[in-house]
C-alpha cells in the first residue's frame, strides 16, 4: 500500500526491467507463431519497459495507425502471455518458469492493492507466487499484455475481483508510483475505549457486532484511492478483521507498565525500541514497512486513532 517503486527501490526496478526486457524480446523473436502482436512489440520495444503513461498513449497510437482486427490481437496478447510467462528461464541454480522468476525478482511479500494477503514467492517443489494483475486490463489493452510496468504482483483475491474492471491513471490509483497509504486511512468506528477503563472484564466480554471498519479519505488522491476501496472490497474484507483490530486496542489499554518492563528487561540491550514496539503490537508500525506483513496498515492507523503508541522503552 506503499508505492512500489519506493518499496522496491527505482535503481533495483530498472534492473530487473531490463532484464526482463531482454527475455521478453527474445521469446517474441524466437516464437514460432508470428502474428500481429509479436511483430507491433517487435517494432516497438518499448512497449515492454516503458512508464505506464508512456506505453498507454504508444499503445493508442498504433492501434490507431495500423488498423488492427481487434479481437485477434486481444487473442494473440493473451496466448503470448500465457507462453511467455510459462516459459523456462535458465539461472545459476537451475531453469524457472518466467512468472516465478519475475515474481522472486520484485520480492513484494504482500499484496500492494489490500494490504491483507502474503505474496510470498517459493520456487521449490509446485512452487508459490503472486499472480501478476494487469492494473489495464489486456482485454482492453491487449499491446500491454507483457509490459513491465503494466503488471501488478498481487493476491488472487484482489485479482479475481478486479478481473476485466475498466481501471485507468485518471481514476485509480497506480500501485507503482501512489501510495494507498498516503490517500486513506482506516478508522475504528462505533467502538470506545472509555467502557473498558473500568473493568477488564468489560473488554473481555465485548461484542464487536458493532464496530464498523472504515477507511476515509487523507489526500489529495483520495477520490481515486476511493475507487480502490470499492473495486476491491476493502471495507467488505477488513471487516472480517473486527477481532484483530479489537486484540490491538486490548493490548495498549490493559498491558501494564510492569509488562513493558519486563519486555525491556528481557530484550531492551539486544533490539531497539522499534523492534520491541512491534514485539508489542504483533505488527510493523513504521510506514515505510507497511508491505512486510499484512494488516500492517491496519495495526498503524489504529494507533493512531486512538493515541495507542507505547514506547516499551520509554517505560523503564
Amino acid at each position: 500500500m506503499i508505492a512500489l517503486e519506493d518499496y522496491i527501490g527505482k535503481e533495483r526496478l530498472n534492473e530487473i526491467t531490463q532484464e526482463y526486457q531482454a527475455e521478453a524480446l527474445k521469446y517474441i523473436k524466437n516464437s514460432k507463431s508470428k502474428n500481429d502482436f509479436s511483430a507491433i512489440v517487435s517494432e516497438y520495444p518499448n512497449l515492454i519497459t516503458g512508464s505506464i503513461d508512456t506505453i498507454t498513449s504508444l499503445s493508442a497510437e498504433i492501434l490507431n495507425d495500423k488498423g488492427i482486427e481487434f479481437t485477434t490481437l486481444t487473442d494473440h496478447a493473451s496466448n503470448s502471455y500465457t507462453y511467455f510467462f510459462s516459459k523456462e528461464k535458465m539461472e545459476s541454480n537451475g531453469t524457472v518458469k518466467m512468472s516465478y522468476w519475475l515474481a522472486k525478482k520484485l520480492g513484494v511479500r504482500v499484496c500492494p492493492y489490500c494490504n491483507q494477503q502474503y505474496t510470498f514467492t517459493i520456487t521449490n517443489g509446485k512452487g508459490i507466487r503472486p499472480e501478476f494483475d494487469h492494473f489495464l486490463p489486456k482485454s482492453k489493452f491487449p499491446l500491454l499484455a507483457l509490459s513491465f510496468y503494466n503488471l501488478i504482483p498481487s493476491c488472487h483475491n484482489c485479482n479475481h475481483v478486479k478481473s476485466d474492471e475498466n481501471f485507468s491513471l485518471n481514476n485509480n490509483l497506480y500501485p507503482y508510483s501512489e501510495s494507498f497509504h498516503e490517500q486513506m486511512k482506516f478508522k475504528i468506528k462505533n467502538y470506545s475505549t472509555e467502557m473498558f477503563t473500568q473493568s477488564k472484564s468489560n473488554f473481555k466480554n465485548a461484542s464487536t457486532q458493532n464496530m464498523d471498519i472504515k477507511l476515509v479519505p487523507k489526500g489529495d488522491l483520495h477520490e481515486k484511492a476511493l475507487k480502490n476501496v470499492k473495486a476491491f472490497r476493502l471495507e467488505d474484507i477488513y471487516n472480517e478483521h473486527k477481532d484483530y483490530a479489537q486484540e490491538i486496542i486490548y493490548k495498549a489499554t490493559y498491558y501494564s507498565d510492569a509488562l513493558l518492563q519486563s519486555y525491556h528487561g528481557a530484550f531492551g540491550d539486544t533490539f531497539d525500541q522499534d523492534f520491541l514496539d512491534q514485539m508489542y503490537y504483533g505488527n510493523y508500525i513504521k510506514p515505510d514497512e507497511i508491505m512486510e506483513r499484512p494488516l500492517a496498515k491496519l495495526t498503524q492507523d489504529i494507533i493512531e486513532q486512538f493515541a495507542l503508541k507505547r514506547s516499551v522503552i520509554s517505560h523503564t
